[in-house]
């Protein structure tokens, strides 16, 4: 079994210091973290806000306080988020990443991709950070007017919902084709000119 070097001090995001069994989980998912990946999702998210992040040397610690990340969320789907708190006081800090993780499910985020506020303000799991401002980036590509960088695919499934006659239960929307639909319309007017004809 693989035992950390007592030498070697292991931290977690969130500067508590970790020891044993703890120490070397700790470790394997720090290797496990991509840079390019999280390089290419900082770039994206400095490009939307458009002003100096601050601390500029600590990509996390400027999101700590959720004012970039609701700020960035409003100005891919304006007036999303309604309120931003702008003192630095952490229960306020806190509060602006539920708005903006409110703001997430709201846009269609899947709940896999929602971390949630300790994983930010407390660093305790900075890679779903990550994995969620890159799922946001791809929802991006669907808001309406939008056309700032990108990264990902688009979330837009683009394969037609169709549906078997067999499985279409009552009460349900039914999808038709154009020739169905042209098809439908020709037995309504013909069934139209015959009941004139009847009548006449």
């Amino acid at each position: 079994k693989k035992i950390v070097n007592r030498s070697v001090e292991v931290f977690r995001g969130d500067g508590i210091q970790l020891f044993g069994i703890d120490a070397e989980m700790e470790l394997k998912r720090q290797a496990k973290r991509d840079v390019a990946f999280e390089n290419k999702v900082e770039n994206w998210v400095k490009e939307i806000y458009g002003e100096p992040l601050e601390p500029e040397n600590d990509f996390i610690e400027a999101l700590k306080s959720g004012i970039v990340l609701c700020k960035i969320v409003n100005k891919i789907w304006p007036g999303t988020i309604r309120t931003i708190n702008l003192k630095a006081i952490t229960l306020l800090q806190v509060e602006n990443l539920q708005f903006y993780l409110s703001a997430c499910i709201k846009i269609g985020l899947p709940k896999s991709e929602i971390f949630v506020a300790s994983d930010l303000h407390s660093r305790k799991s900075i890679p779903s950070v990550y994995q969620n401002l890159y799922s946001l980036a791809r929802h991006a590509q669907n808001a309406l007017n939008y056309d700032g960088p990108k990264i990902g695919p688009s979330t837009v499934n683009r394969k037609k919902n169709v549906k078997r006659w067999h499985t279409i239960a009552i009460g349900q929307p039914i999808f038709l084709s154009d020739i169905e639909k042209s098809e439908i319309e020709n037995c309504l007017n013909n069934d139209f000119n015959n009941i004139n004809n009847n009548n006449n």
